[in-house]
């Protein structure tokens, strides 16, 4: 009976240590799946990170493209906003140069058109004049060359001296030529920059200048035949006074 007691002590005492040594194994089971469950987890981590990173990477990659295409775009774009400011500012220059030479073309346009308008206002009165003086003169041309001639005898039977500027008018009237040279500067003078008007004047002057010449004889010669026919003493300023009127 002892013996039995010892023997079923001895292995209580057994199945105890047994129990202990399976709860810690247990435990240490638990604890060992833990950290398999944490490392797997881990792993998993790493990896997800490892991938995570890769794209961040990429993305990175991405967008500093994305920045340097970026900072060309907006080069290119000052560019063309200065190109374009360029371009408007030539449109507005070559503009500008077009007003100004369309302007200038128009005043001297209009300048010479009140070059020519006072030349050719003169030249018409002295066609007017002309031509009335001509048809006077052509009514008298048979009277006026048998007054001439008593002119010329009554000048040779008077007793009086004769004045020098008859004589000249009898000739040629030089002082009528030289009120014509004056008109005809005065008309050049107002066309300095219209040759064609300068042109048309002068001939105007030249075609009209003989007829003038005749009339300021035929005037003189019938104021020396008036003054002798009334036979009224004149001083010399006084033929002078109606030479030159």
């Amino acid at each position: 009976m002892s013996n039995t007691k010892t023997q079923i002590a001895e292995l209580k005492a057994e199945l105890e240590m047994e129990r202990t040594l399976r709860k810690r194994m247990q435990g240490l089971n638990k604890k060992l799946s833990k950290e398999l469950i944490d490392q797997s987890q881990r792993n998993k981590v790493c990896v997800v990170c490892d991938d995570l990173m890769k794209e961040i990477t990429r993305l990175k990659e991405e967008m500093q493209k994305m920045k340097a295409e970026m900072n060309e775009e907006r080069k290119m774009l000052r560019m063309a906003e200065v190109l374009r400011e360029e371009r408007v500012q030539m449109k507005l220059a070559d503009a500008q140069l077009f007003c100004h030479q369309e302007f200038l073309n128009g005043f001297l346009l209009q300048q010479q058109q009140q070059q020519i308008k006072p030349c050719s206002t003169d030249s018409v009165i002295l066609s007017k004049e002309m031509g009335s003086s001509f048809e006077h003169n052509g009514c008298s041309k048979n009277g006026s060359n048998v007054q001439r001639k008593a002119a010329v005898s009554c000048l040779s039977s008077s007793p009086e001296t004769e004045n020098p500027h008859i004589k000249q008018g009898i000739k040629g009237f030089v002082e009528f030529q030289r009120a014509i040279k004056a008109k005809s500067n005065g008309c050049n003078a107002n066309n300095n920059g219209t040759n064609n008007a300068n042109y048309y004047c002068n001939k105007q002057l030249r075609d009209l200048g003989g007829f003038s010449n005749k009339v300021e004889c035929q005037k003189a010669q019938l104021r020396v035949l008036f003054k002798h026919k009334f036979s009224v003493p004149y001083s010399s300023h006084h033929d002078h006074s109606l030479i030159l009127s």
